[in-house]
């Protein structure tokens, strides 16, 4: 995996401390040639992640979102196997901290949106991954954005914004 100049690093533990290893608000750009290192990718966010984290996860379908998710399952201790939650919306899964797996895709109203009681999911002791957050009404704000493209070859071009 190679990444472009960042202070976020998804290598070893020469890091410290998980607080240390939270992304900055600065973007980050990270290239993976596999789905393993996508997967690897998201594992590395997972630890880091704290009780009340949001992730956002964009990008266009096929592009990893499902798969970074499985990394920051497996970051966050969580042993079930993670799917995309398409058709159910919303999966839960335990580990270190709970998470909840969120796919809007299919929302297309407001109305929608709000039966799923997002604004509980969203403010828990638990980490949301919120894939299709363009979906949200109203926007979800103050989340860890995750932005995934299909790069030339097949790879992924991976973009995380910590928050401020």
């Amino acid at each position: 995996m190679s990444q472009g100049a960042t202070a976020w690093d998804t290598g070893g533990s020469e890091m410290g401390s998980p607080a240390a290893d939270r992304p900055s608000a600065q973007p980050q750009r990270y290239d993976t040639a596999a789905a393993a290192e996508t997967e690897a990718l998201g594992e590395r966010l997972g630890r880091a992640l704290a009780a009340g984290d949001v992730v956002t996860l964009s990008g266009p379908l096929g592009s990893g979102k499902t798969t970074f998710t499985k990394g920051l399952a497996r970051g966050l201790e969580v042993a079930e196997e993670v799917t995309s939650p398409t058709y159910a919306l919303v999966s839960e899964y335990d580990g270190r901290l709970a998470l909840y797996h969120v796919d809007l895709y299919r929302i297309a109203t407001p109305a929608q949106y709000v039966s799923l009681a997002m604004d509980d999911i969203l403010h828990g002791p638990w980490v949301t991954v919120v894939e299709w957050p363009e979906h949200a009404a109203p926007p979800i704000t103050g989340a860890i954005e995750v932005t995934f493209a299909v790069a030339a070859g097949g790879g992924r071009t991976v973009r995380i914004r910590g928050t401020a």
